[in-house]
Order: C-alpha cells, then structure tokens, then sequence
C-alpha cells in the first residue's frame, strides 16, 4: 500500500512529532524552571483557560499556567541565582525561531507571532480561506516556527493543528499503523521553513525530530496516521470592541473528510471544553456563542447550533480513523 505523505500529511506529523517530544522536555527541564522563576518572584500560578494538551495532566497544567504568569509578570531584577538562571533558561526556549517570530512586551517571558498572525492582524474580515491564503503568502526566508511551516502550506487543517499543538507549546491516542509505502510528495517551500523549524527546535531544547527530506516519509506519515485531530481548538484572535471579541478555529468531520470551522464567542473555549460537548451542539461556522458549557448547548444570537452531525460514539471513531480511511482511498 502506498501512502502519499504531502503538505497536509507531512505538517500533521510534525506537529504530533514535537507535541510528544516537547511534552516530555517541558515536564522534565522547562516546569523545574518555572516553579523556580515564579517561586522567586512570589508568582501564583495563572487563573486562565488552559489551551491545547496541557489539560491532560496537573503538572502540564501547572506549566502552563505558570508560564501564563511569567508572561503577564513586567520585568524586574532580580539578584544572581536560581530564580534570574531559570529565567534566563527560559527566556533561551521561548524566544528560539523555533517558537515563532518574537515579539518583546513587558513580560518576563515573550509571545510570539507568526504568519498567521499576520494575517489576522492584517486582515479586517476574519474567515478560514482568506486567513490562510493570506497566511501563505506572508511566509519571509527567515521564518522557522511550526505555525510558519504549516502556514507555508496554505492548508487550514495543517494550520489548525500547528497553531493548536503551540497553545503554549491532546495526548495522541495511537491507532493502529498499517504497514505503508509512504511517498514524499512534500512541496519545496514547506520542506525548507520545515528544515529551519527542526534545526532551531535542536539548538534551542536538544529535541531531535527527524529531517524534512523523503528518507523520513514512513515516520512522517504514521506520525499523522496516528493524530487524533477532530475537535481540536485555538483561539486565534480578539477585537474587545464586540460582545463576541474571541475568534476560534477548531476541527470537524463531514463524511470521512476534515474541516475547519470557525466561530466568535463571549468567552476562551479550549480543545477541552470543545470535546466535552456532544458532536451535535457544537458551533456552527459563523456562529455567535456564549461560554462553553459541559452537555450543554452554547447560547447563540440565530437560536439553537444543532445539526445532523453523528453522535458522540461515532464520533470518537472519526477522530481515531480518518486518516486510516483515507489513506485507504489513496491505495
């Protein structure tokens, strides 16, 4: 059986790829880091949304929201030892290339960009297809962020999923892997940003993913073979002038094919709180809707969200196999 690892495919790997990688490294090196950084700076963790797989477990949790509050803390000195090293170590992974393009603020630990957020920024009317046409077309020679890597496919799962797995950075609940001829057929501009991303990722943390290049097609492949990927959700922007400022892009299915839909609402949803509702109520596209609520419909300005989508079971098997099924198309 041969399987055609392209733009789609490749970044779907990637980003599942360093999701683990990068889970493993922020518990074992970056948490000590930052316990000791807000530990010196008498920091409490954030009270904030906990976006993308950081909800999986405590410590990531507590990662997170640690992060959250070095990022929102205006910086100050503080004396030589643990608390300025950890900083500086920090500083180190999160203003790498790999992350994104940096954007100094106030904070003790920057937030990055990318050319997504260009797009949004650049954009006045928000929509999947114009954002990530827009997004393609702002990829510069210099970029080397994950989100720049998927944005350089022009492809809105790929972006979704990129701009997902670096929320700050679900667990992958593996399926089963045929055994598969996969065929690079990724595009050269992809595989060059993809190249920086991967060689600023290793200086900046140690992380080691595999090259670009077609040897790596099978690793690749079975990579986003594996990625369970439906209802996976980002918030990607705001405009606080509005009663719905916060504008997300999450990942649906409709008859074995991916999707991403789009919606504003009052308050953050996370892939979390996405998943907890049944498949049915989930936001439409466009939708207006107010906070996510577990088994319970969101309120929107047009009435009721419901649709003929399948239920939550049928669901769950979607996310797992609808790579598997259309791989199998591809035979």
């Amino acid at each position: 059986m041969e399987t055609i690892v392209d733009d789609q495919t490749f970044v779907v790997g990637l980003s599942e790829l360093f999701r683990e990688q990068m889970k493993a490294y922020e518990l074992a090196t970056l948490l000590p880091l930052a316990e000791t950084a807000c530990g010196a700076l008498s920091l409490s963790p954030a009270v904030v949304p906990v976006e993308g797989y950081y909800s999986e477990s405590s410590e990531l949790e507590k990662f997170f929201r640690l992060i959250r509050a070095l990022q929102s803390a205006e910086g100050q000195e503080l004396s030589s030892g643990p608390g300025e090293h950890a900083i500086v170590r920090l500083r180190e992974v999160f203003t790498s290339p790999a992350m994104g393009r940096l954007e100094e603020n106030d904070g003790l630990i920057p937030r990055t960009s990318s050319p997504f957020g260009e797009a949004l920024r650049s954009l006045a009317n928000w929509s999947i297809d114009d954002l990530s046409r827009k997004a393609q077309n702002l990829v510069r020679n210099d970029d080397a962020g994950l989100v720049a890597v998927a944005s350089a496919t022009g492809d809105p799962t790929a972006i979704c999923v990129a701009r997902e797995s670096v929320a700050l950075t679900a667990d992958v609940e593996l399926a089963e892997i045929d055994s598969s001829n996969f065929i690079w057929a990724v595009s050269k501009h992809v595989a060059e940003v993809a190249h920086r991303f991967v060689s600023s990722l290793a200086d900046a943390t140690g992380i080691t993913l595999p090259k670009p290049e077609e040897p790596s097609s099978q690793l690749y492949g079975e990579a986003a073979k594996a990625a369970e990927l439906v209802g996976r959700c980002i918030l990607i922007g705001e405009r606080s002038s509005t009663a719905h400022p916060f504008y997300h892009w999450y990942i649906d299915t409709c008859r074995d094919e991916l999707a991403v839909k789009d919606f504003w609402s009052s308050s953050v949803w996370t892939t979390d709180n996405l998943r907890r509702m049944p498949a049915n109520r989930r936001p439409l596209s466009g939708a207006l809707v107010g906070p996510p609520h577990r088994g319970k419909e969101p309120e929107s300005q047009e009435g009721t969200l419901l649709d003929s989508r399948p239920k939550d079971i049928e669901e769950r098997h979607n996310r797992k196999s609808w790579f598997a099924r259309l791989i199998q198309r591809n035979r």
